[in-house]
């Protein structure tokens, strides 16, 4: 690829389709978006998209008899343990590049 316009005409395809997601506010930001069935099931030990009330949060979730407990990766933040959560989803993949 030569042009930055050939480039441009290949990611808003591949955006109309559904496969990524663009940020408006940051140009080279760009959210691969994972085709298929969405789920609200989580394991213990998956890391979710918990909503709890109007809050989201994204933390490791783990089930117990009476309870669910979301731990942050952060070990300075306390979990959040609940009798009910909504999980919006679970992450599946991390991608990061340091320059």
């Amino acid at each position: 690829m030569r042009s930055t316009s050939t480039i441009h005409g290949h990611l808003s395809r591949l955006e109309k389709k559904g496969y990524i997601r663009r940020d408006p506010l940051r140009s080279r930001a760009i959210e691969i978006v994972e085709p298929g069935p969405t789920t609200t099931v989580a394991e213990s030990g998956d890391i979710v998209v918990a909503l709890l009330g109007e809050e989201a949060t994204v933390r490791y979730f783990y089930r117990y008899e009476d309870h669910v407990e979301l731990v942050p990766a952060n070990s300075q933040i306390q979990p959040i343990k609940a009798r009910e959560v909504t999980i919006l989803g679970k992450v599946i993949g991390l991608s990061r590049r340091f320059a």
